[in-house]
């Protein structure tokens, strides 16, 4: 096995175990969006509740508009990850997300009616991506002790096994993560019973910025490299 073959093996062996190790908690822990938003401290509660909502990326905070319109809220994000030479990352998505009585969702809502733009916000961050990270890993230790430790990415991992479980295609659960490759998202969670799904409820998503989305599997892309490979050694 070479080195490239070994570091490539290492790394699935590495995101599998943080895969497995997150859908465990999960399973145990369904309402844990609630239970970090409702112990967090009030400076970090409005990017908590986002990212409950969203599973955006952290960085993707300082990016977000919001809109309250009837019974719905409106995420536009504006994508972190996006290199045009490696087609990678969606530029701009959208998320219309049911308005609940979970707190995380009240708490924005009421955010969002008393802003200076009456049902609009743009977040204007108070804090640091580090602190809200602090706090999240911070408050999780205090919940769970030693069972599990959060951190802002554990809302996202959430986020993309609600989608699976949801019975979204793999181009939907592709643009609602901000990923222009379906092969991105196997990093992010497993498909859970039906009835295990707490998380926010997703009404539309769409792909504001219109990239096309690549639906070749990572198998797909190995069998394609070995018959090219074949053809050009035919002996």
């Amino acid at each position: 096995m070479t080195n490239e073959n070994e570091e490539n093996s290492n790394k699935k062996k590495k995101t599998n175990s943080k895969k497995n190790g997150f859908t465990k908690f999960y399973k145990s822990h369904l309402n844990f969006r609630e239970e970090i938003f409702n112990r967090c401290s009030d400076n970090h509660k409005l990017s908590v509740s986002i990212m409950a909502l969203t599973g955006c990326r952290p960085s993707e905070l300082k990016n977000i508009f919001i809109e309250k319109v009837d019974n719905q809220l409106k995420f536009t994000i504006k994508g972190a990850k996006v290199n045009e030479a490696q087609s990678r990352g969606i530029k701009e998505r959208v998320l219309t997300i049911a308005i609940d009585e979970k707190s995380y969702n009240e708490y924005l809502v009421n955010t969002i009616e008393n802003s200076d733009v009456k049902n609009t916000l743009f977040l204007d961050l108070k804090t640091t991506l580090q602190a809200i990270s602090t706090e999240i890993i911070r408050t999780s230790q205090k919940l769970y002790k030693n069972k599990y430790k959060a951190s802002s990415y554990t809302f996202r991992h959430a986020f993309a096994e609600d989608l699976k479980t949801g019975g979204y295609i793999k181009e939907e659960i592709a643009v609602a993560m901000g990923h222009r490759s379906v092969n991105s998202q196997g990093a992010y969670g497993y498909k859970l019973k039906t009835g295990d799904l707490q998380g926010p409820k997703i009404l539309s998503i769409e792909n504001k910025s219109n990239e096309k989305i690549n639906t070749v599997s990572k198998l797909d892309k190995f069998k394609i490299r070995s018959k090219l490979k074949k053809l050009k050694n035919p002996h």
